[in-house]
Parts: structure tokens; C-alpha cells; sequence
């Protein structure tokens, strides 16, 4: 995680989506120092996706909600429109015919029945000739799920076919996805799989740029304290996570960088 938000190139996107980020052993969230340069998206409690948010970007120009561990999504308002940034991440299956199983992809049609434009993206541990590719021998029956939701959603495929994006232990694989509505696909630049981002993972970044202009923060403001939301404060603070018993300078270090993050996010919500 320290080298993925230090790093300049990364540094140019607006929002990264992660999957199975570092858990911090002490408190339900993911390693974001206060001087990052984004805001960390992260669930109630420990899960498997997060995102983070450049910024740059104007703080009332978007929203996180999630509704399971293991699916968060960021709503954007660009350019009039409103679109959906839906990450998960679903757990691999025991075998090609297993469709029962905990996965976060069974709430997708509560997810993509809110007006708007939609882009559904994550590690979805499946594999199926539609992006894996013609010469793909294996096949998992619950990729019909997904399938049948992305397709009622009017959603396409916006990674090419056969894409590597998992590659460990001698094997190759595309479980890594992107689908988006009929708008996102026409304002699609590219969407790829780009290894000179690695961090050294055995999923390979993907990026996919989209030709929209997302509202910015402005660059050099004054908070005026008089006026902040008092109510939204007293509301905002029920998500923040104490500290219990404490023995380890570990713990408290941790602590203090999520608490610093914590409070800059909420003066930034609360203080116009």
C-alpha cells in the first residue's frame, strides 16, 4: 500500500479501487496516511474492497455507501450525470459447478436499479469465454449469474477479452473485470491492463480512463468555522472507531494516522 499511493503515476488517477487491501489489525480500516493524497473510501467494518479518492476532487462532487464488507460504491456527479463506481471483490469458488456460495455479486440488481450511469469493476474469481477469452477450457456455471445481471443492466465488457490480469504459481488468468453502462462505454478512452503500475501484486492494475471532466476542489480556500454543520458533525462521528486497551506503540501510531485522516475527511464535509 506505502509505494501504490506514493507513487506519481498513481497519483494522476481520481479514484483507485482496491482489492484485499492491507487490514489494520487494531481497527476496521486500511493503511491511508494523513498526507495522502486521497481520501480513503473504507466499509463499517473490515472487508475486501475499498477505494480512494483523489483529493483534487470537489468533496461535495461525490459519495461512498457500501453495503456489504466486501462491495463499496462511490457515486460521482460529473457533467450533470450521475455514475456509479461499484468495487467488490468475490471470494474464489471450491469448483466450475458451485453457484451457491457467499459472493457480494448476488447484490447487484439491488445495486443497478438506481438511476444513473453504472461501471462494475473488482476481482470476481471467475472465468468464462467472454473475457477470458475463445481458447478458455474452463468454465464456472455462477459466471452465468453475473452475466445475466450485467446484461439486464444493459452493461458491457469494457477490459478486452483474454486481458492477463492475475499471473502466479505458472498460471494465467482474466478474473479481474470491468463492465459499464451505454454512456460509460461511449465516453471509454481505454481500458487496460497496465503492468508499469505493479506494485508487485499478483493481479496486475488496471486502468480505465473515461473521456468526463469530474468537478475539482478549489485550490486555495478559507473554512468558515462559524458555519459548520454541528448536527453533521455529531452524526458523522458515531462511524469513528476508538481505540480500546492499549500496550504497543504499533497501535497507537496506527491509531493516530487513522484518526488524523478521520478528522481532516470531516472538516472537509462539515466546514464550507
Amino acid at each position: 500500500m506505502v509505494p501504490l499511493l506514493e507513487s506519481r503515476q498513481v497519483q494522476d488517477f481520481d479514484i483507485l479501487a482496491i482489492q484485499e487491501p492491507w487490514t489494520n489489525p487494531f481497527m476496521p480500516t486500511t493503511y491511508n496516511p494523513a498526507n495522502s493524497q486521497f481520501h480513503l473510501a473504507y466499509p463499517l467494518e473490515a472487508g475486501r474492497a475499498c477505494l480512494f479518492i483523489n483529493k483534487r476532487l470537489d468533496l461535495n462532487s461525490w459519495q461512498y455507501t457500501s453495503i456489504t464488507p466486501d462491495i463499496g460504491t462511490v457515486s460521482l456527479t460529473i457533467e450533470g450525470l450521475t455514475i456509479y463506481i461499484h468495487n467488490l471483490y468475490s471470494q474464489p469458488l471450491g469448483n466450475y459447478r458451485n453457484t451457491t456460495y457467499e459472493t457480494p455479486i448476488s447484490r447487484l440488481p439491488e445495486l443497478l436499479q438506481d438511476p444513473g450511469e453504472h461501471i462494475i469493476l473488482g476481482d470476481f474469481n471467475l472465468h468464462h469465454p467472454m473475457w477470458n477469452g475463445p481458447h478458455t477450457v474452463t468454465q464456472h456455471d455462477a459466471a452465468d449469474q453475473l452475466l445475466d445481471y450485467v446484461e439486464l443492466a444493459n452493461l458491457q465488457l469494457l477490459l478486452p477479452p483474454g486481458s492477463i490480469t492475475w499471473e502466479a504459481r505458472g498460471g494465467r488468468s482474466t478474473i479481474d473485470l470491468v463492465f459499464g453502462s451505454d454512456l460509460v462505454y461511449t465516453r471509454l478512452i481505454e481500458c487496460k491492463v497496465r503492468q508499469d503500475l505493479d506494485q508487485g501484486s499478483d493481479h496486475f492494475p488496471i486502468a480505465t480512463i473515461l473521456a468526463l471532466e469530474p468537478q475539482q476542489a478549489l485550490a486555495s480556500r478559507k473554512r468558515s468555522w462559524k458555519k459548520m454543520d454541528l448536527e453533521r458533525i455529531a452524526q458523522e462521528a458515531q462511524a469513528l472507531h476508538r481505540l480500546g486497551a492499549s500496550e504497543t506503540t504499533e497501535e497507537i501510531e496506527l491509531y493516530t494516522e487513522y484518526l488524523l485522516d478521520f478528522a481532516q475527511s470531516l472538516v472537509e464535509r462539515t466546514v464550507p
